[in-house]
C-alpha cells in the first residue's frame, strides 16, 4: 500500500472494504455476466434470451460486493508496482493464524449479509463459468432450445 494508506491503517487500526465496483479491476464481477450472455445467446433460443436475464436480475441479486484484498506473497515486483505506488510503498504482513477465523468466517458475526469472510480467490475459466450455465438452465423448464 501507499505510504499514506499504511499510516492510516496504524493509526486507526483500522483495513478498509472497498466496492468491487470501483476497484482497479472493475471488470472482474462484470466479467462473469458477460461470459454467461454469450454463452446463453451461443445456446439458447434469442427470444427466451432477454426474457431469462431479466428474471435472473430479478431473482439472482449479490448486490454489491466490498473487499479487502490481501496477498499470500508479500514481495512480488507486479504487486509493488500496482499497488505501492510503484515500489515506494509498504507491505504489511498478516499471520493467519493469528486472526480471529473459524471456518473462513472472520469474528463473530454469523449474519450473511454482515459477515466477513477470508477466502483464496478463484478465477473462472469460461469452462467453468458454462458449466455453471448449464446448471442454471436445467432448472428452468420454460427455457427454449
Amino acid at each position: 500500500c501507499s505510504p499514506e494508506s499504511f499510516f492510516s491503517i496504524i493509526q486507526n487500526q483500522r483495513l478498509w472494504l472497498s466496492s468491487m465496483d470501483h476497484m482497479n479491476d472493475y471488470m472482474e464481477k462484470k466479467w462473469f455476466y458477460s461470459t454467461l450472455k454469450k454463452y446463453l445467446y451461443k445456446n439458447l433460443d434469442a427470444n427466451c434470451v432477454d426474457q431469462f436475464i431479466a428474471h435472473l436480475d430479478d431473482n439472482i441479486s449479490i448486490g454489491t460486493p466490498f473487499a479487502c484484498c490481501l496477498s499470500k506473497s508479500g514481495d512480488i515486483l507486479s504487486q509493488w508496482r500496482a499497488y505501492a505506488k510503484d515500489g515506494f510503498g509498504v507491505s504489511i504482513g498478516f499471520d493467519r493464524e493469528k486472526l480471529d477465523v473459524y471456518d473462513g468466517i472472520i469474528g463473530n458475526n454469523l449474519d450473511p449479509k454482515h459477515r466477513l469472510t477470508l477466502s483464496d480467490i478463484s478465477y473462472m475459466d469460461i469452462n467453468v463459468i458454462e458449466c455453471l450455465a448449464e446448471r442454471i438452465l436445467s432448472r428452468y423448464s420454460f427455457i427454449k432450445k
